[in-house]
């Protein structure tokens, strides 16, 4: 019998994972997809998850590969900084006194290869979970036609998860009036809007944004109501970030 199985090779599952396999406790993680996932998602590392992932000895290379936020900002369109404040505040009170931007995607490379050298540690990729089922002292999982048992089951494997779905598991959710919108950029924004922060929230009631500095883009975030009509073709775009970022001292290329 498997000590646990972990549902899920995104960076939740792997750092479950990661920090078994650091305990001595055999773990076997499976993933649907044939590789990890490669799509732009969250990219911000906040002090507390850096010092976790220190103690699972991946932070350095991460920080190394990412962006430093040493500093947030709050400003207008027409580029008055209205508020900034340094994160040395938390100097101190955590080992990483700075917030990182990095597609989390850079996360899983680091914890695959730090759970290699784990001869308890399994990660399988291409293994669908299409069944659970509790029972005796574990739980039972099916892949394909093969089950597989294990004492615990950790399941990290998102908002459609097989796992909730087998075991019959509620997921309420609420509408929201809008979404978010990133605009990716590789124009640097940082000196087209002089004293720009590589975090900053632009706050207007015309148009409102988040700047995101990364180590080779930036990227902006917008909400949208859910019911736009606006087709959100190249164009559209283009304006919207005009419209957002008027004082920005050259054009401003969108992804």
């Amino acid at each position: 019998m498997n000590g646990v199985i972990v549902v899920g090779a995104g960076p939740a599952g792997l750092t479950a994972a990661l920090s078994l396999a650091r305990a001595a406790i055999p773990v076997t993680v499976l993933e649907s997809g044939n590789e990890p996932p490669r799509q732009p998602r969250a990219c911000t590392f906040h002090p507390a998850t850096l010092d976790l992932l220190d103690g699972l000895g991946v932070a350095a290379p991460l920080v190394a590969g990412g962006r430093v936020v040493d500093r947030v900002q709050w400003r207008d369109r027409l580029g008055t900084v209205l508020a900034e404040m340094g994160m040395n505040r938390l100097d101190g009170l955590t080992r990483h006194p700075f917030r990182v931007h990095a597609d989390q995607n850079a996360l899983t490379p680091l914890l695959l290869r730090a759970l290699a050298v784990y001869g308890d540690a399994d990660v399988r990729f291409g293994a669908r979970v299409d069944g659970v089922a509790e029972g005796g002292t574990g739980i039972r999982v099916r892949v394909g036609h093969t089950w597989t048992r294990a004492r615990y089951l950790i399941a990290a494997d998102g908002a459609q998860s097989t796992v909730r779905a087998a075991l019959g598991l509620p997921f309420p959710r609420s509408g929201h009036i809008a979404q978010a919108l990133r605009v990716f950029t590789d124009s640097p924004l940082d000196r087209l809007l002089p004293s720009l922060a590589p975090l900053t929230y632009v706050r207007d009631v015309q148009q409102s944004c988040t700047l995101f500095g990364l180590s080779d883009h930036w990227r902006i975030i917008f909400k949208i109501p859910v019911d736009g009509h606006e087709p959100l073709s190249q164009g559209n775009l283009s304006m919207l970030v005009r419209r957002a970022l008027p004082g920005a001292g050259g054009p401003i290329r969108v992804a």
